[in-house]
């Protein structure tokens, strides 16, 4: 019988789980990690989840890290609406307020008369 990390598919040879897998005690086969998680060591038995920001594919060795969108669900990104922001903060999409648009590649709102005469993602003056 393996231990924990460990598995076994003959009756006499254990060997560690691979990065991106986890083993409970007397398994024969590693369990893929779930989406959300993952594990960067060989020959464990649970999972790491990853941060609010980032998501993976399941048996992951690492997580990828969200920039500018949101994660909306465990094994993928999704981008900040046409509307929206990205709020470093809470590592969420926000609704810009009536009247705003996202600047700066979707890091903050500002009105748009605010705009005028500037080219919006660097607020530098647009030549003429």
């Amino acid at each position: 019988l393996c231990a924990k990390g460990q598995y076994s598919n003959t009756t006499t040879v254990c060997e560690e789980c691979p990065i991106g897998t986890k083993s409970t005690v007397y398994k024969t086969e590693c369990e893929p990690c779930p989406a959300g998680q993952y594990q960067d060591e060989a020959g464990k038995s649970v999972c790491k989840a990853c941060s609010s920001n980032e998501y993976t594919k399941p048996g992951a060795g690492d997580c990828i890290t969200c920039i500018g969108t949101v994660s909306v669900t465990k094994d993928s990104c999704t981008p900040c609406t046409d509307t929206q922001y990205f709020n470093k903060d809470s590592n969420r999409c926000v609704d810009c307020e009536a009247g705003q648009i996202p600047v700066g590649q979707g890091q903050a709102c500002t009105f748009k008369k605010d705009l005028e005469g500037f080219d919006n993602l660097s607020k530098t003056p647009t030549p003429t």
